[in-house]
């Protein structure tokens, strides 16, 4: 404090009363101002801040459309490039028929088209001048190719005349040690002194009892398999005409059944209306009608049993005219063709 001031707490800022030294005054007056100052560019420094922060948003906001603006600008102009590019492609790429030869589409087809929507038209000229240039390079490369494989076809072939040698040598040896190690009998010493004739036509008399022996073997066979294929022929004949018989008594049947049928529902329709004594029953009429269906229902059973009999036997014959005489059946259209021995025992 001042010499002579008197502060008072009353006094707003430190203000000396009335009656302080002057000195002291002036220097209240200065701290005043200096605060006033102050508090002032506070308040300044506020208020440029705000404006600071306002213009940075505002410039914020002003560069991100501007850059939005740029973006529209650039696909605007991408759009007219693109389409001034389409209306060029639509003046100048027009459709033009072309023929060309089998072979020079080089394009994946499939059966039903191709799609040619990267294929590049290219001058033939150029395609035969780079394929002279692949061909004369791989007929280099052909050529060293074969080159190498003769040499080593030649080699291959020395090795195995080598190892044929080798075997040859073998067998010779074997045979030498045989040769001097064989007994000599009495068959082999008329083999040396007759030579291989006498051995020889001892050998074709037996060959041909044996093959005289076998045709007789061979004639006695295909008898006793002809005798079994007429009698399995017959039993099929037989039974063909049982099956014709048994169809012919199950449509009867089945015109009897249906007429009986009939009868017993009018016979019915008049019962119900009225029924007169002694009429028969409608009872008893179910029970022929039951009777003739079970009668019925047997012969159909019979004729599919017969039917797989019959089939079975055809089964049995193609397997015996198989084993007796060597037939190959070629079916044509669903039609079992007959073998040389069906023929002749048919038309025997």
């Amino acid at each position: 404090m001042p010499a002579g001031g008197v502060w008072s707490p009353s006094t707003p800022c430190g203000t000396p009363r009335r009656g302080s030294s002057p000195r002291g005054g002036d220097l209240v007056d200065r701290l005043v101002k200096a605060r006033d100052h102050k508090v002032a560019s506070e308040a300044r420094v506020r208020s440029l801040q705000t404006e600071a922060a306002e213009a940075a948003r505002y410039l914020t906001r002003v560069t991100q459309e501007e850059e939005t603006r740029q973006r529209r600008a650039e696909a605007a102009l991408g759009e007219a490039e693109r389409l001034r590019q389409e209306a060029r492609r639509e003046v100048w790429d027009l459709d033009v028929p072309l023929l060309l030869k089998q072979g020079q589409v080089e394009v994946a087809q499939t059966l039903t088209s191709a799609d040619l929507g990267e294929a590049r038209l290219l001058p033939r000229e150029g395609v035969d001048e780079q394929n002279t240039v692949i061909q004369r390079h791989g007929g280099q490369k052909v050529g060293t190719l074969s080159a190498i494989k003769d040499f080593k076809k030649g080699i291959y072939e020395e090795q195995w005349e080598n190892r044929r040698l080798d075997i040859l040598e073998d067998d010779w040896v074997e045979k030498t040690k045989e040769f001097q190690l064989l007994r000599v009998t009495k068959s082999l010493q008329m083999l040396i002194k007759g030579g291989e004739e006498a051995s020889g036509t001892s050998e074709a008399v037996g060959m041909e009892s044996r093959l005289e022996y076998n045709r007789q073997i061979f004639r006695k066979k295909k008898e006793e398999k002809q005798l079994t294929l007429d009698r399995h022929h017959q039993q099929i004949a037989q039974r063909k005409q049982q099956n014709q018989l048994f169809a012919a008594e199950v449509r009867e049947m089945q015109a009897t059944g249906e007429d009986q049928s009939k009868m017993h529902e009018a016979h019915l329709a008049d019962s119900e209306s009225q029924v007169a004594p002694g009429e028969p029953s409608p009872e008893g009429s179910l029970q022929k009608r039951m009777r003739s269906l079970v009668t019925l229902r047997k012969l159909i059973d019979i004729s599919k049993a017969q039917a797989e009999e019959v089939v079975l036997l055809s089964q049995e014959l193609d397997r015996l005219r198989l084993r007796t005489y060597p037939s190959f059946p070629q079916p044509m259209h669903g039609v079992r063709q007959r073998g040389p021995d069906e023929v002749n025992s048919f038309s025997r």
